[in-house]
């Protein structure tokens, strides 16, 4: 027995009839606006739907650390004033290894050179890397490296 498409569609029409276009247009812009207001309170400058939802590289502890005082050293700082900056947290850094570090970050286009003496400064690239450590609470220092609470005395079980 076959059943009769039109009856369908009229039965369905008068349990679920279509709403008038201006009120269809009413409850797409609250939904938009709705939609827009939550967007504002997140920063997603260096997200993407693509891939595993970030539009900005990861960044190890170390390079989170460099990258960091890259940032708040001031304009285009010198790599002695990178460690300085890193020293000043109470992580032991060495020179050679930070230079290293520094290079293969721009290798990767987070950093750039700014000019004579090795001085470097962050890319867009870096900075979106940055705020993507942050966001994903990358911290600067380990609980043993703490400066304001001193040598780690709790002993692994």
């Amino acid at each position: 027995m076959r059943r009769n498409r039109e009856k369908i569609k009229e039965f369905v029409n008068r349990i679920w009839p279509t709403p008038p276009e201006h009120e269809m247009e009413a409850a797409a812009d609250r939904v938009l606006k709705r939609l827009r207001a939550e967007l504002a309170e997140h920063d997603t400058s260096f997200r993407s739907l693509y891939g595993d939802g970030w539009n900005a590289e990861p960044v190890s502890r170390r390079e989170f650390q460099i990258l960091t005082a890259i940032a708040i050293s001031g304009d285009k700082p010198a790599p002695q004033a990178v460690r300085d900056t890193i020293e000043s947290w109470g992580v032991v850094i060495n020179f050679g290894s930070l230079l290293v570090a520094l290079e293969r970050l721009e290798m990767r286009g987070l950093t750039e050179p700014g000019g004579n003496e090795g001085h470097c400064a962050l890319t867009s690239a870096g900075k979106r890397a940055l705020a993507r450590a942050r966001a994903e609470g990358k911290a600067l220092v380990k609980a043993e490296e703490d400066p304001a609470k001193g040598p780690c005395t709790e002993r692994i079980r």
